[in-house]
């Protein structure tokens, strides 16, 4: 009796630590840095998030984090690399929300399928959209801009075909009919923001990160922010969906994505570990700096955004007719 005890001890002992099971996993992983790739330039939102999420994740899994810049192709660049990494957990990549949800129907040739090359991890802040119109055009709330647009022509301004403020324009004219309204695309978010607050342009439909501080000077008159909720930022404006548009809806969110056949042990120890950071103090309070909030989902929830929003998208895309630049 005592040498079957010994036996069958021995023998579970060798079956939990076998590959593929989770004891094994949790062991052997991180057994080397862990690589995460940014599939835009350095001092970026997501560069900078990604870092922050990296240096905690380092800190709690005792390996060191190694940020890769690798930009192009509005992110395709730096997906495809890492849906071409070895899915051993060691190698992620940080993305926006319109990574994996709108370059899929944007870009005629894919290199890498979003369906069958990566592995969705998780969510881990969100950015709001404000619709905002320079002080010189002559309305003050979303329905008089929408007259004003049916009356005469309006530009609108965005950091680049295909870019987030040119998709989300192609929805807000596609939804309310506003034929006059024109598109004039810049190279960069950067200098879109700056021809609405010199008045070149007219409207901007920008993440809160970049037009806050405009906003909150008088540059710049925030009509609505286009979410369900009001934003924590600029609270006394009205939602989208408040003013009657509950179809005018937009935002941003930021996520982790590994490689496709990442163990699924690996997968959701990273995501009970970013679930745990996204709560921390310091955390939230650089968010808030940010304009960003907290905004945690889980691989399969992550999955399903992906797919719902990718299917909205592929109809403005078809019914603009956009292209990539």
């Amino acid at each position: 009796m005592g040498q079957t005890r010994r036996t069958f001890i021995a023998a579970s002992a060798v079956a939990f630590a076998l590959p593929g099971s989770p004891v094994f996993a949790q062991q052997a992983w991180p057994s080397k840095p862990i690589k995460g790739i940014n599939p835009f330039q350095a001092g970026g939102p997501s560069d900078f998030l990604g870092r922050m999420i990296g240096d905690k994740l380092a800190q709690r899994l005792g390996q060191a984090f190694v940020m890769e810049n690798r930009a192009g192709a509005g992110g395709n660049v730096g997906i495809d690399a890492l849906a071409k990494s070895a899915p051993d957990g060691h190698t992620l990549a940080w993305v926006v929300d319109f990574n994996i949800t709108v370059n899929p129907v944007l870009y005629p040739k894919m290199p890498y399928d979003v369906e069958k090359d990566i592995q969705t991890v998780c969510t881990f802040a969100a950015g709001e959209v404000a619709l905002v119109v320079h002080p010189s055009v002559p309305v003050n709330s979303l329905k008089e801009l929408i007259a004003l647009a049916k009356a005469k022509p309006l530009a609108f301004a965005s950091g680049g075909n295909g870019s987030p403020g040119h998709m989300i324009g192609e929805m807000f004219k596609r939804e309310l009919g506003l034929e006059l309204m024109t598109h004039i695309p810049y190279k960069g978010n950067a200098p879109a923001v700056m021809s609405i607050v010199s008045g070149e342009t007219q409207v901007f439909f920008g993440a809160l990160p970049g037009t806050l501080q405009h906003i909150k000077a008088g540059k710049l008159k925030a009509l609505a922010v286009m979410s369900n909720e009001r934003s924590t930022f600029i609270p006394d404006v009205p939602t989208s969906k408040e003013l009657g548009f509950p179809k005018l809806l937009a935002g941003n969110w930021f996520g982790v994505i590994a490689p496709a056949g990442t163990p699924k042990d690996i997968v959701d120890r990273l995501y009970r570990e970013i679930a745990v950071i996204v709560k921390e103090k310091d955390y939230l309070e650089r968010l808030d700096k940010a304009g960003l909030k907290p905004f945690l989902t889980t691989p399969e929830q992550m999955r399903a955004m992906m797919r719902t929003e990718s299917a909205a998208w592929a109809a403005v895309v078809k019914s603009a007719n956009i292209r990539p630049e």
